[in-house]
Parts: structure tokens; sequence; C-alpha cells
């Protein structure tokens, strides 16, 4: 997650909690957010809003926009965005 200030902050999801991990997670109000897996195998992820969800407020960005926005976090933004 990209916060409003710039600052990258990760959360590692899973069900092994005494390790660190989490089953879900509230992403924050005004933060961007990707995910990928750090194991072989494969996930199920949904992701739920509220209030509710309108097109209005949602906000799609390009990799070119997130390294313009973030340069310092570039590594990231490429391995969870494709260039258009």
């Amino acid at each position: 997650m990209i916060d409003e200030q710039g600052e990258l902050t990760t959360a590692q999801l899973g069900l092994d909690v005494a390790a660190g991990e989490r089953p879900q997670f509230l992403v924050p109000k005004g933060c961007i957010f990707g995910s990928a897996m750090n194991k072989s195998g494969f996930s199920l992820v949904g992701c739920m809003v509220s209030p509710g969800f309108t097109f209005e407020d949602f906000e799609l960005f390009s990799q070119q926009d997130l390294l313009v926005m973030y340069p310092q976090h570039q590594d990231i933004i490429k391995k969870l965005s494709r260039p258009a």
C-alpha cells in the first residue's frame, strides 16, 4: 500500500498468525494497493468496499502514472503493474 504521503506499507496475508500473517487486512482510505504471491501455489482474493462503491470515486492508475508519482517505490510498482 502507498498512502497519500507516499509511504509504502506491506501486510502479509495468511493463516499463520503466530508468524505475523493476517487472514484479512483493512486498506486505509486514500491508499493505493496491489498484491502478489510470495510462494508458489494459488490464492483467492476479494475486495470489499465501504460505504458503497461508485465509479465516480474510482481511479485506475497506469504504471507510468505511479512511477511519476512515487519514483522511490519503482521496484514494487514494476513488480505489481504492467506498462501500458
